[in-house]
């Protein structure tokens, strides 16, 4: 019965191993699944401010987080920040009905505007046992601005968690993210729509 037990611990050792190993990079996406209205008019969007400094790892994956089991994994990801960010608050707000438009930067002839800058993004996790966690945090700022001023700033925080277990890393590691980001758009439509419905 030992010598099972012993067997069994070893495998599942193996396995978690080779999920952190081989399944480590993580896709940032985002699927629409608000249905928030009001929106009208034309709204610019600025290209966020990347706040954060990731390290790169030697394929210039950035790294996002850490996974520990017995020895730490990266968790990287090949996306590309920004673009995941302004993709997924200008789908959502194209459906609550405004036209949306893309900018470096807010200027003085813009009437409805948003800037973004994101603070922290950050997926931990652990092995306790057979179970894996992970948790995400994420820090945004978002500006609201109204005929070139910026009217109001918001610091929205969004987190996941995910525990379970899996051999797949990365899409235990994409739901953590996923829960923490939708949580992020979520509270960045409604005040978007609240000061320009």
């Amino acid at each position: 019965m030992k010598r099972l037990i012993y067997s069994l611990t070893i495998i599942l050792f193996v396995l978690s191993l080779m999920g952190c190993a081989s399944e480590h990079n993580v896709i940032l996406n985002y699927e629409r699944t608000l249905n928030i209205t009001g929106g009208s008019g034309e709204i610019f969007i600025a290209k966020p401010n990347i706040i954060q400094v990731f390290r790169e790892n030697h394929r210039g994956q950035k790294i996002i987080g850490d996974y520990w089991d017995a020895v730490t994994w990266d968790i990287v990801t090949d996306s590309n920040i920004s673009d995941w960010i302004v993709n997924a608050l200008s789908d959502e707000l194209r459906h609550a009905g405004f036209n949306v438009g893309y900018v470096s930067d807010i200027s003085e002839t813009i009437d409805k505007g948003v800037s973004l800058s994101l603070i922290k993004f950050n997926i931990s996790g652990n092995r306790k046992s057979i179970l894996q966690s992970l948790d995400t945090n994420i820090l945004l700022s978002m500006s609201i601005w109204k005929n070139g001023s910026m009217i109001k700033e918001y610091y929205i925080e969004g987190n996941g968690s995910n525990t379970g277990w899996t051999p797949n890393m990365s899409k235990k590691a994409g739901q953590s993210i996923e829960v923490a980001f939708k949580y992020c758009v979520n509270e960045m439509v409604t005040r978007v729509i609240g000061h320009f419905k």
